[in-house]
């Protein structure tokens, strides 16, 4: 049998730019520096320790810091969501009409406007006044909490940039992946497509500009 050779084409890179403004509220959660060391400190001292630490009276809570912990926070000072949860929204448009994931893991991406001072998380920039601190009760463990947060009321702003492979979607096929994320996903904290609830509708948005294609289709490198 004669060998038959392998082709494998690049990927045609393009990018589409998206501005969106919020018609619901949104919310992010950030695990913070505080929240890492608390659990951190748990795991260190095991369980015995941990036990007798929790019949003790607990020290008072500074929820100033706890606002700022749950802030994502870019090394440029402003504050931002993440890009992979914007980036998994769309994969979850696509995955619920299609039932196939694979292919826009392969081929769609969104590109950060920068870094957060924790962890170096890829963040898309929240245009707008500052969040309110957000005070709310929350069920756990059997019991009731009170978590802080930051909350930007409906109006706030984004301009998301998404990458994807042209020759696996069309430029169409992104901008309806994108709506269904404003109208029926969501983003951040609270969102309709909540992982663990249904939400409380947060983080819904509608395109209020699309600027089309942001750069030509290109095989040879990385769409800028």
């Amino acid at each position: 049998m004669p060998k038959q050779p392998i082709e494998v084409t690049p990927p045609a890179l393009r990018v589409i730019v998206f501005s969106v403004q919020g018609t619901s509220p949104l919310m992010t959660n950030a695990f913070g520096p505080m929240a890492f060391a608390k659990v951190r400190d748990g795991m260190a001292m095991g369980e015995v320790e941990k036990k007798r630490q929790e019949r003790d009276p607990k020290p008072p809570r500074d929820f100033d810091a706890l606002f700022r912990d749950s802030c994502h926070i870019s090394t440029e000072g402003w504050c931002g969501v993440p890009a992979p949860g914007v980036r998994n929204a769309l994969i979850d448009a696509y995955c619920s009409l299609t039932g196939k994931k694979k292919p826009a893991k392969q081929g769609i991406f969104v590109l950060p406007d920068g870094y957060s001072t924790n962890g170096g998380m890829p963040l898309l920039r929240i245009i707008g006044p500052d969040p309110i601190r957000d005070e709310r009760s929350v069920s756990q463990n059997g019991g009731m909490d009170i978590r802080v947060r930051p909350l930007w009321m409906p109006g706030w702003r984004m301009v998301i940039r998404v990458q994807f492979d042209e020759s696996q979607f069309k430029p169409e096929n992104i901008a309806n992946m994108m709506h269904r994320v404003g109208t029926v996903l969501g983003i951040g904290a609270a969102r309709p497509n909540s992982v663990k609830s249904a939400g409380l509708g947060f983080g819904l948005f509608e395109i209020v500009g699309d600027e089309g294609s942001a750069s030509a289709p290109t095989r040879k490198k990385r769409a800028a």
